[in-house]
């Protein structure tokens, strides 16, 4: 349905979730360089990689339905491997910029502590660790409710950790990583992707500006390598 979804939308160029998704990748596509060496973690169907950067990024994700549909569509852009089948410990200090969109909130803070720490083991010297996840602390969550009622997926079930600010500080706390900056993005702007994505994704920006990214219905979690 995701993959269904986005595609259409990319193609009509138009579209609420599309345009989600369409903000998201482009907020995390602004930390990967041309020269970048990229892993995608929990990369999906492989959209980010395959139609957003498309640098011989590598993809890792736990569907191996997911990593098939990848490497048969997008498998020119990048290389797309099953988390199953792949040690992550076989890339120490190779990778410049690590991306993870909406992964932490069906982790426990514990479990998100281990993967970004294990992680973190394969970061070239300042390296980075960009992540995404819903701000439940603000409008969201009625936000979800809404989309619930017009969509066919409901993760809801599903989700195990519902970050707001405190809870973002819990994990920052708990956690030892020393470098770490957040903020939040996608604002109200957002809604103008049902008219156009492109629309949708600059009146956004305007909105991030004028809030100084301190309103948003998602934080972004920057992670630098500790040296």
């Amino acid at each position: 349905v995701y993959k269904r979804q986005l595609q259409n939308g990319l193609l009509k160029k138009r579209g609420l979730q599309p345009g989600w998704h369409n903000i998201t990748f482009l907020k995390l596509k602004k930390y990967v360089l041309v020269e970048s060496v990229h892993l995608d973690y929990a990369c999906g169907p492989g959209t980010f990689i395959g139609v957003y950067i498309k640098n011989d990024s590598i993809g890792f994700d736990l569907s191996k339905d997911q990593i098939s549909y990848a490497n048969d569509k997008y498998g020119k852009y990048g290389k797309f491997n099953s988390i199953l089948d792949s040690d992550i410990s076989n890339y120490k200090n190779h990778f410049d910029v690590i991306t993870i969109a909406g992964l932490l909130e069906f982790l426990t803070i514990k479990d998100a502590i281990q993967l970004i720490s294990n992680l973190q083991k394969s970061l070239k010297k300042d390296g980075r660790i960009i992540l995404t996840t819903p701000n439940y602390g603000g409008f969201f969550s009625v936000l979800q409710k809404i989309v619930y009622l017009f969509s066919d997926v409901n993760y809801d079930n599903e989700l195990v950790t519902k970050y707001s600010s405190n809870k973002i500080k819990a994990l920052i706390s708990e956690s030892p990583f020393k470098n770490v900056t957040v903020r939040k993005f996608m604002t109200i702007g957002w809604l103008f992707s049902i008219i156009n994505l492109n629309l949708g994704s600059q009146v956004n920006e305007i909105f991030e500006k004028l809030t100084d990214n301190k309103l948003g219905y998602l934080f972004l979690i920057e992670i630098k390598r500790d040296n």
